[in-house]
C-alpha cells in the first residue's frame, strides 16, 4: 500500500487541477454612451464589442465589461439598436460607423472608452427634416396636410411636421413621391415621432399598371419624442414586380380625444449605394 501512496497523491492533485483549473485574470472596459452629434438624433442602446475580430459580447450601455485579453489590443465597438423598436430584434446598425481605438489592457485595471459614431458615406438616400420651405410629403385626397412648425427647442433641429385631426377631420394620409428602394440591399427607415393616437407606416408599391399600399407596421402612442429604426427590406424584396415605392403615414382620429396629434421629424430612407 505504501508503494502506491505517491501515485495516489499525484492522481489526487491532478484531479483537483482539472476540477479547479487556473482561471485567467480579466481586464475591464468601461463603455460610456455613444457621442452621436454627427448623426443628429439617435437611439443607440447597445455596444457590440470586438477585440481584433473576436466578438466579446453585446452589452447595454453605459456598462463595465470584463474581457480575457491583456496588452495592446485593437478595440472595435459597433452601435446597437432595437430594429423595429423591438427588444428581441437588437442588431448593430449597418449605417453607423464603428468606434475604433487602440487600447492597452491590464489585468484587473479598467480602461475608459467614450465611443463616437457618424453615418457611413452616402447612405442617406432620401430625407425630410422640415427645416426648409415646404414638405416632401403630399396629402392624399384631403385638403389638410403636414403643417410646418418651427421650434428650436424640439430635438436638435429647427422644425418638425405636425398633423392634427379635430372636428370633422377623421382621417389623414400623406405620401412621398415614388422612390427607388433596392431589393438586394438592406433598406431602413429612420424617424422621430410623438403621438397620442396610433398610426400606420405603409409602403405603396408602384408597378406599371397600378399602386397598392402595404402595411409595414403600426406605431403606438408616445408621450415623448421617440427614435425608431424600421427595417424595410422584408417589405420590399417580395415585390419583384414593383419599380418604386412611396412612404406613407396613415392616421385615423381617436373618437375619445378632442384631437389626434402626430409630430414627425428627421425622416430618412437609408441604404448603401
Amino acid at each position: 500500500m505504501k508503494a502506491y501512496l505517491p501515485i495516489l497523491l499525484v492522481l489526487l492533485l491532478t484531479t483537483c487541477e482539472i476540477i479547479n483549473p487556473e482561471e485567467d485574470t480579466p481586464s475591464f472596459i468601461s463603455i460610456n454612451e455613444f457621442e452621436h452629434s454627427e448623426v443628429g438624433t439617435a437611439k443607440i442602446i447597445d455596444a457590440w464589442v470586438y477585440i481584433d475580430n473576436d466578438l466579446q459580447g453585446i452589452y447595454p450601455i453605459p456598462n463595465i465589461i470584463p474581457v480575457l485579453k491583456n496588452g495592446e489590443q485593437k478595440l472595435y465597438i459597433a452601435p446597437g439598436i432595437k430594429e423595429n423598436g423591438i427588444s428581441a430584434t437588437r442588431t448593430n446598425y449597418p449605417f453607423y460607423v464603428w468606434h475604433q481605438e487602440e487600447v492597452n489592457l491590464s489585468p484587473l485595471d479598467t480602461t475608459f472608452i467614450n465611443p463616437s459614431t457618424s453615418y457611413i458615406s452616402d447612405c442617406i438616400q432620401w430625407e425630410e427634416n422640415f427645416n426648409g420651405a415646404g414638405s416632401s410629403f403630399h396629402q392624399n385626397l384631403f385638403e389638410y396636410g403636414v403643417d410646418m412648425i418651427s421650434d428650436t427647442s424640439i430635438l436638435s433641429t429647427s422644425g418638425y411636421g405636425e398633423i392634427i385631426l379635430d372636428g370633422e377631420k377623421v382621417r389623414f394620409e400623406c405620401t412621398t413621391d415614388p422612390l427607388f428602394m433596392p431589393k438586394d440591399r438592406r433598406v431602413y427607415l429612420e424617424m422621430d415621432y410623438k403621438c397620442n393616437t396610433p398610426f400606420l407606416v405603409n409602403l405603396y408599391k408602384f408597378t406599371p399598371a397600378y399602386a397598392t399600399p402595404n402595411t409595414v407596421m403600426l406605431l403606438h402612442e408616445q408621450e415623448e419624442w421617440n427614435k425608431i429604426y424600421i427595417y424595410l427590406s422584408e417589405h420590399i424584396a417580395p415585390h419583384t414586380d414593383a419599380s418604386d415605392f412611396s412612404l406613407s403615414f396613415l392616421m385615423f382620429k381617436d373618437s375619445t380625444l378632442a384631437q389626434s396629434e402626430l409630430l414627425i421629424d428627421n425622416v430618412k430612407i437609408l441604404y448603401e449605394e
